[in-house]
């Protein structure tokens, strides 16, 4: 892992987190871990819906709302947790946060710069969506 080597410290800001346990995984975030909710998504029909803390699961099951995924955040750091099939949750993507100096090391230590898999936004996450830059 190139972004690890020669440095003090890894800032992490973001990650996805995929699992069939999303209530359970999402409440001991905000119980234990002290997290907030941010927003709940998902859609009622085929209108995409959001719903902010305050709304229970049970309310929105009475809508007939299908989850999409949670947002947490506990300072600068925010986790989204989304429905898949593992019990144990699984790690989708992450995002690091990189000053100008990182940022350009990851670039030129990338393979096929010219792929869009080495297109870095300028947080370090990559242009496709998928992993950041670790």
């Amino acid at each position: 892992m190139f972004l690890l080597q020669n440095r003090a410290a890894l800032h992490l800001f973001h990650y996805h987190l995929v699992t069939s346990n999303v209530r359970e995984v999402e409440a001991r975030y905000l119980a234990r871990l002290g997290f907030r909710l941010v927003a709940r998504y998902g859609r009622i029909g085929e209108e995409q819906v959001h719903y902010e803390a305050g709304v229970s699961w049970e309310e929105l099951e009475r809508l007939g709302f299908r989850h999409r995924l949670s947002e947490l955040e506990r300072g600068a750091v925010n986790v989204v947790v989304q429905p898949g099939q593992w019990p144990l949750p699984r790690v989708d993507h992450l995002g690091v946060a990189l000053d100008d100096d990182e940022f350009h090391d990851v670039l030129d230590g990338l393979p096929g710069r010219d792929t869009p898999a080495a297109r870095l936004d300028r947080r370090g996450a990559r242009e496709c969506g998928r992993a950041a830059a670790v």
